[in-house]
This record gives structure tokens, C-alpha cells and sequence, in this order.
């Protein structure tokens, strides 16, 4: 009678705790939560801002392996989910062939510090080719600085290497003689309006301004490649030269490119002589006799010569005696 009154009880008693499990199975989630094994079989159990993904309510606003949408991982390319959209470190998710390691965006097939695999470091003095740490090569002739050397060829950032006055900036080639943004070196830039020229920032305009068939070069006057002319010359096709005056320039003005010049002056005029870069009238040495003229240093009577010794210019003829400008004898 005893042992049947406890098998009853031990019935009853398993009866009991069957039903108890059965009834609390459908209150073992946490709301706005992710549920345990059987969770959510609908977004209705997940709340207002829940959705059911794989059988557990998530955030599509900030569940990183469900961002925006279940099954939207933020992986590789972010590590976060702001407001359904995906970033890495604050910033836009990385593009492709980048992986957001330690919130910045890298190359695991190139990066020294994350190589292969975030924080995968590559020992001091190796370098990343292909997501494996190893020796760098060595090219012949050897690379300029920022190029890396592949197959035996240089390369700057993902394009060929640099040449002649060519360096490798950012991954750019640059002529750093002419390069407004990398003047002499990488990264130095010029101010206002300077240009580089020879690898130095120089001023654009030249004061005073260039003579006619002169350029103006880093602040500079030239003529072709050379220095500029002289006052005394002109530059011509990138050559200076003597210049040429027709007609003939006057004894002691000077043809210049602008003409003849008496000194800084223009040229003579009328019977004015130049002397000592000065217009003057005409001087002969020695002095003329009465009624010559001095032309061009020169006495003269009338259109022909200074006259004799023992003759004098009367009325421009030479003659013994001149009485009230008539040759007499």
C-alpha cells in the first residue's frame, strides 16, 4: 500500500513539472534582446524596434552582423553600425580591397603592421607582399625613395616608378623642379603667387619688366636660356645681338633697340653733333675761318672743302680777296 502511494506521487509529481516548463517556454526571451536557443519566430516578439534575424531580436540600427537588414555584416569592411548604415571607426567603411582593422581602413596584402590579418605585425626590416611578411626585393638599379621594388621593376603607389627629375610623392610621380606642391622635396609647397623654378619657389613677374624678346623666369629676365642682353643689344630668336640702324647712325651716337641714341638721349638733330653722349653743335679742331662751316667735325666752305691758306670763304667760294661777301680777286 505504501510502495503504490509513492508511485503515484512520484506520477504526479512529473505530471506537474512537464506542465510548468511547457507553460514558461514562450517567456524565456529578454525584449529589444537577443533570445536563447528557439528564441523569436517573428518580428511581433521583438517589440517596436525589434526585428527577428535567425531567431533573435536585434537593432538593425547598430547590430554590427545586422546592420540595416539581417544578415548585413558591417565585416570586413566597417567594425560598427550607426544608424543602419555601416563605418569603421566613425569614419565611412572601407572600400574594396580594404579591411577595417583598429578603426582605419588597410591593405592586408601590403600592410606592414596588419599583414594578412589585423595586427599581424611583420618583423623589423620585412615588408608585406600578398598578405605575407618576407624579405623586401632589392631592384638593380635600386629604387628611388617611396617606390617599392616587385619582380625586379620600381613602382610609386600602383603605377610605374618615377623618372629623370620625376620623385615619388604619395604615390605620385612629381618633377620636384617645377612642382607647385612638391618644390625641391616632396610635400613643399609654394605660397601666393612664387612658382618653382630649378627645384626653388621664385617669384612669377619680373620688375622691372623685360626688354622686347626677353622672358621672364623665376623673377628673371633671360633671353632664350641665357642672361639678358645688354643695353647696347636685343634679343633676337633667344640670341643677342648687336642691333642694326638704317640709316647709318651719326659719328658718336650708338644703334640701339630702339633706334639711334646719343647717350641716353635720342639722336641729334638738325646740324647738332653727339659728343660725349651729348647733342651739341658742330666743334672742329682747330677752329674754322671766317665764313666756314663745321659739319661733322669737319670745315667746310660752303658744299666744298675749308679753303687754302692764302684764301678765304666768301659767300661759300673761296676766293683771294672778299669784299662785302664778293670774291673780288
Amino acid at each position: 500500500m505504501v510502495r503504490q502511494f509513492h508511485s503515484v506521487l512520484a506520477v504526479s509529481f512529473g505530471a506537474i513539472f512537464l506542465v510548468a516548463c511547457a507553460s514558461g517556454a514562450d517567456n524565456r526571451h529578454v525584449d529589444g534582446g537577443a533570445r536563447d536557443s528557439g528564441g523569436c519566430t517573428s518580428n511581433a516578439a521583438c517589440g517596436a524596434d525589434g526585428t527577428c534575424c535567425s531567431g533573435s531580436c536585434v537593432d538593425l540600427t547598430n547590430d554590427r552582423d545586422n546592420c540595416s537588414a539581417c544578415g548585413m555584416s558591417c565585416a570586413p569592411s566597417g567594425n560598427a553600425c550607426f544608424s543602419g548604415t555601416c563605418k569603421c571607426g566613425g569614419h565611412d567603411s572601407c572600400t574594396d580591397g580594404e579591411t577595417c582593422c583598429g578603426n582605419s581602413c588597410v591593405d592586408l596584402s601590403a600592410s606592414s603592421t596588419n599583414c594578412g590579418g589585423c595586427g599581424v605585425a611583420c618583423m623589423e626590416g620585412q615588408v608585406c607582399r600578398d598578405g605575407t611578411c618576407g624579405q623586401p626585393e632589392v631592384c638593380s638599379p635600386a629604387c628611388k625613395a617611396n617606390e617599392t621594388c616587385e619582380d625586379n621593376v620600381c613602382h610609386c603607389g600602383s603605377g610605374a616608378g618615377c623618372s629623370g627629375t620625376q620623385a615619388c610623392c604619395d604615390g605620385v610621380c612629381a618633377d620636384t623642379t617645377s612642382s607647385f606642391t612638391n618644390c625641391g622635396v616632396c610635400g613643399h609647397t609654394c605660397t601666393g603667387d612664387m612658382i618653382c623654378h630649378a627645384s626653388v619657389c621664385s617669384p612669377s613677374t619680373c620688375t622691372p619688366a623685360c626688354a622686347t624678346g626677353h622672358t621672364c623666369t623665376a623673377g628673371t629676365c633671360k633671353c632664350g636660356i641665357g642672361p639678358a642682353c645688354t643695353p647696347s643689344q636685343v634679343c633676337n630668336a633667344g640670341r643677342c645681338e648687336v642691333p642694326t640702324c638704317a640709316p647709318v647712325c651719326a659719328i658718336g651716337e650708338n644703334c640701339t633697340p630702339t633706334g639711334c641714341r646719343c647717350g641716353t638721349g635720342p639722336a641729334c638733330s638738325g646740324t647738332d653733333e653727339c659728343h660725349g653722349g651729348l647733342c651739341q653743335p658742330p666743334v672742329c679742331m682747330p677752329s674754322c675761318f671766317d665764313g666756314e662751316s663745321c659739319v661733322g667735325g669737319t670745315c667746310m666752305c660752303g658744299a666744298g672743302p675749308a679753303c687754302g691758306i692764302l684764301e678765304q670763304c666768301c659767300s661759300g667760294e673761296c676766293c683771294t680777296v672778299c669784299v662785302a661777301g664778293i670774291c673780288v680777286i
